[in-house]
């Protein structure tokens, strides 16, 4: 939340609200990861890992960060692409 935007919320409703109302923006937020195509996402169920690439209108949800790389590496191989994330040669 922007420092204006927080006085004028802290003045209207007061402090506790605004921690709250931080935490819940937080919550529902899709976040950059390491790996390319992933990013974490905070649900219901907790923190979750989502594969993302709409150019093959593809997307999947994981509970491990390693397995969402994996899935994408796996899928870009299947399309005759190369690996982006953990399956590279080096």
């Amino acid at each position: 939340m922007k420092d204006h935007m927080r006085v004028m919320f802290k003045k209207t409703f007061g402090t506790d609200q605004i921690e709250r109302a931080e935490t819940h923006h937080a919550h529902n937020t899709k976040k950059k990861t390491i790996y390319k195509y992933v990013y974490q996402y905070y649900n219901s169920e907790g923190l979750v890992f989502i594969v993302n690439m709409p150019f093959y209108k593809y997307s999947a949800t994981f509970t491990d960060l390693r397995k969402a790389a994996i899935a994408v590496d796996t899928f870009l191989l299947k399309k005759g692409k190369k690996a982006v994330n953990i399956l590279v040669k080096k």
